[in-house]
């Protein structure tokens, strides 16, 4: 899966930086900002090859 983090509720800027310095890792995110981004994380339908031939 090749999409960036910051696609993801929640997850962008500041966060996105810090989370690509330091590999995919849990910070001091709030619990209400974490099931945020958990729900929207089981709502993506990824389909890897699909995203290939999209970006072509």
């Amino acid at each position: 899966m090749n999409d960036e983090v910051s696609r993801l509720r929640g997850i962008g800027g500041k966060r996105r930086d810090k989370l690509a310095l330091h590999g995919i890792k849990i910070g001091n995110i709030a619990e209400k900002s974490w099931k945020t981004i958990i729900a929207h994380v089981k709502e993506c339908d990824v389909d890897d090859d699909e995203e290939e031939e999209r970006v072509k």
